[in-house]
């Protein structure tokens, strides 16, 4: 998928590209296909590096799996947000909700209201926040990002951050169907579909309109390993290969408390 992306070659001047990968590091069924793509992706051409903005789950296999592939995993869990700052910012714009989707919501609308630009938002824990993930991102000096849908705003945190740190290519695979229909025109480049049935899928399709982007689709293939040859011809597949779960895409915990 990521050469499908017009221009990838040769980014930054430099021979390799550098892909990033953003996620949670709880280990399931879309960090099964992202470890395997990670073993295959020849070195010589693409260098690889793993990121999350969540601080849980450290003990997760993914981690010695990452190790294992000298893939350098980077961790920087997002700032902590008050109860104070969250009803000090409800009683000023009126958002009375505390729930992890209207924080999101919180640091979206404060990001618009400062005309996308970082220093001028308020107030200040929101600041911090997207300063946070812009400096992270912009310090990795990535050639291509690349993230699971989790059908939340927390999408459009990442992309919005990593459009703000400067990053040229940005691919949303889908591991899920509906992708947050806050997508705009440039937030994704590229979307990569694990079928035809989800690339041609409305809520798929309702997005690259939104987005102007192309849908690719890549086959995650079948680990024949997993099979009993001597099985009957209705074998179960083992549940590691299909199985995929939501969250993963920004893997943000904006600590409440």
């Amino acid at each position: 998928g990521i050469n499908g992306i017009n221009g990838i070659n040769g980014i930054n001047g430099r021979s390799k590209i550098r892909l990033l990968m953003v996620g949670m590091l709880k280990f399931d069924g879309q960090k099964t296909i992202w470890v395997n793509q990670m073993r295959l992706l020849p070195r010589d051409r693409f260098s690889i590096e793993y990121a999350t903005f969540a601080s849980d789950n450290q003990d997760s296999p993914l981690v010695r799996m990452l190790a294992d592939l000298g893939i350098p995993l980077h961790i920087a869990p997002l700032p902590s947000v008050s109860y104070d700052d969250l009803d000090a910012y409800a009683a000023t714009y009126g958002q009375a909700d505390q729930n992890q989707e209207d924080v999101y919501m919180m640091l979206l609308d404060s990001l618009d209201r400062a005309g996308g630009v970082v220093a001028k938002v308020e107030p200040l824990w929101v600041r911090q926040t997207w300063e946070h993930m812009v400096t992270h991102l912009r310090a990795l000096r990535c050639d291509v990002l690349a993230f699971a849908n989790a059908r939340e705003r927390s999408d459009l945190l990442l992309v919005r951050a990593a459009r703000l740190a400067g990053v040229p290519k940005l691919v949303m695979e889908l591991p899920n169907l509906f992708p947050n229909d806050g997508l705009k025109p440039d937030d994704v480049d590229l979307f990569v579909a694990p079928s035809h049935y989800v690339a041609g899928h409305p809520s798929v399709q309702a997005a690259v309109r939104n987005t102007g982007a192309p849908v690719y689709v890549v086959n995650p293939g079948v680990n024949t390993s997993e099979f009993d040859p001597n099985a009957s011809k209705l074998a179960v597949c083992h549940p590691k290969i299909f199985q995929t779960s939501g969250g993963m895409g920004m893997g943000m915990g904006v600590g409440v408390g």
